[in-house]
């Protein structure tokens, strides 16, 4: 057990310790301001894991010069409130991401000015956005809001003014239309957008037209209507990700006006598409890892072009109601791991090439499955 006395003490006869890392270790639950007086000059508190006492939080604003806190998964159970954290006036990435910390966040937090990355991850913290001090953080280049009870408005319009913004991390959250939206654009260009969680957001925002250097984008179980927005991958030929998942997507499934070389994974699985899988379709995405285009209303046949897709790993196109027989290209496929073609109308036999196959997974029926 490391006690302010012995530790922290000892530490001040190194006047130019910057960095001090105890993860995993447990502190005694007394003050430690005494000790953290001494250590004025550290720039980096790394006490990931670690066991912290009540009074942390407090004592913290004796590190005048702290540029960088990290206390992922410490077991803190209390709130942002006190007013040592925003003393850290200098502090440029602060994470206390998977603890259990609560309630808003404080007005205080504004005073972090000079913040670049702020993960705010896992935990059980409340509050409308749109109110919150990170609308003051415009330096943020990193923001993980993910696994909390946010409410969050779907514009993304109080950060607008973030310039530096990159990339955003909000999965399982509540994210809710706004009423009052000015027609504005933001000043970012995200790199990552994971919005992905709870909410009935209706069309795609208008902010992501603006967008042309998305990598990772989630708009996942949010109740989104309209066509397959084709434009995002137009407007993103950087994108390696795009996720659509359990939204209200209907009509059918378009392709780019040029070959997409960089989408690695597409996922539109529970929507209401409908029509043939698009000809075209291998050509159009020939770098693709992952395709799941599952429970949906897709007709005709299984596209040969599919087969094209020499890098694809994943390949499900169960639950719709698809016709005809399994295309020979498919079993020339020698990286597919998983391939899913339950819950349709297929005829035929079995290729001999798939039988051959050393399968991960291979299913012609529903399987209970992670994705």
């Amino acid at each position: 057990m490391l006690t302010n006395n012995s530790i922290l003490s000892s530490l001040s006869e190194l006047p130019s310790l910057k960095l001090l890392y105890l993860a995993e270790d447990e502190f005694q639950a007394s003050s430690h301001a005494d000790g953290f007086h001494n250590l004025s000059k550290v720039e980096e508190l790394i006490l990931d894991k670690s066991i912290l006492p009540t009074n942390f939080f407090h004592d913290i604003g004796a590190l005048t010069s702290l540029k960088v806190l990290s206390l992922y998964g410490c077991g803190l159970n209390d709130s942002l409130t006190h007013q040592g954290l925003c003393e850290l006036t200098h502090l440029e990435e602060l994470d206390v991401g998977y603890n259990y910390l609560g309630g808003a966040l404080p007005s205080c937090l504004s005073n972090l000015t000079s913040l670049l990355s702020l993960s705010l991850d896992s935990n059980k913290f409340s509050g409308d956005i749109a109110l919150s001090p990170l609308n003051k953080l415009t330096s943020l280049n990193y923001l993980s809001l993910s696994d909390n009870h946010f409410r969050i408005p779907f514009s993304l319009q109080p950060f607008f003014n973030h310039s530096k913004l990159k990339h955003i991390y909000a999965e399982n959250n509540e994210f809710y239309i706004d009423t009052n939206i000015e027609s504005l654009e933001p000043t970012f260009q995200l790199n990552t957008l994971l919005l992905s969680g709870c909410g009935d957001c209706g069309a795609i925002p208008n902010f992501l037209y603006s967008q042309h250097n998305l990598e990772y984008l989630d708009l996942s179980h949010l109740n989104l209507t309209g066509e397959f927005p084709i434009w995002l991958l137009e407007n993103n030929t950087w994108l390696k990700t795009l996720s659509l998942v359990n939204n209200s997507l209907s009509g059918t499934i378009k392709l780019p006006a040029h070959s997409h070389m960089s989408l690695e994974s597409l996922d539109i699985s529970k929507n209401f598409l409908d029509g043939h899988i698009p000809m075209e379709i291998g050509a159009s995405f020939p770098s693709l890892l992952d395709l799941n285009i599952s429970e949906n209303s897709l007709t005709g046949s299984t596209a040969p072009s599919i087969g094209d897709m020499v890098l694809l790993e994943f390949l499900d196109l169960s639950h719709n109601n698809l016709s005809g027989s399994i295309p020979p290209s498919i079993g020339d496929m020698k990286s597919l791991e998983f391939l899913d073609l339950s819950h349709n109308n297929l005829s035929g036999g079995i290729l001999e090439k798939l039988t051959m196959v050393e399968w991960q997974s291979l299913f012609w029926k529903y399987p209970k499955k992670l994705i």
